[in-house]
């Protein structure tokens, strides 16, 4: 078929029908950006996660505690906690931190994806389209998780004073702007994406 003044067979028609079959292929293969919405109901189905495992945990350290450790001095009254309490206690507290970093640094880092985000199917990539490295999965987890803990902490310690407590909350939910940023701009990334350089895709 000849074109307006071009043989069909012409070298220029030929290379434009290649570019334009290129730019069709490079469109329909590249990934979607995932919702807000997505995002969002990853992020509870992890939390939900967490709070499962936390109480899982908690359940066992409990019922260990009862079985190995005396409940209570032998004259009824109070008693100094043990060394082997504090031990084990902080045993629990690592296990907890480590199920947190393994969701949420060593599965990111190795498939782009914790268990909330397997769930949705939407992985974290690089600007190379790869997951992030592990330090990176670090960072992101960081950026959001300090503040809202450091908040929580300091509310813990100021429980009483009404202004005080009301401060620390506010700040506490001020923190959380870096992963509710992703509401906002066409590829819905969170403050955490973007000083990382990562951002969110669902593959078409």
């Amino acid at each position: 078929m000849a074109t307006a003044g071009h043989s069909a067979n012409d070298p220029a028609v030929g290379r434009a029908l290649e570019l334009l079959s290129a730019i069709e292929r490079k469109r329909t293969d590249e990934p979607l950006v995932a919702t807000a919405g997505t995002r969002i109901v990853s992020r509870l189905v992890d939390f939900a996660l967490v709070l499962v495992f936390l109480v899982i945990l908690g359940g066992i350290t409990t019922t260990v505690s009862l079985l190995v450790f005396p409940w209570g001095a032998p004259n009824g009254g109070p008693r100094e906690v043990s060394l082997g309490e504090w031990i084990f206690a902080g045993a629990a507290g690592v296990v907890a931190v480590a199920g947190l970093l393994a969701n949420e640094v060593v599965f990111v880092g190795r498939t782009g994806q914790t268990l909330g985000k397997k769930a949705m199917g939407i992985f974290v990539v690089d600007a190379g389209g790869r997951p992030p490295r592990y330090s990176t999965a670090l960072i992101r987890l960081l950026v959001w998780t300090v503040p809202l803990l450091a908040c929580l902490g300091l509310w813990g310690l100021v429980i009483g004073d009404t202004a005080l407590s009301l401060a620390v909350w506010g700040a506490a939910l001020a923190s959380l702007v870096a992963p509710l940023w992703l509401v906002a701009g066409p590829e819905h990334r969170g403050l955490h994406d973007r000083l990382c350089g990562t951002r969110v895709i669902e593959p078409r």
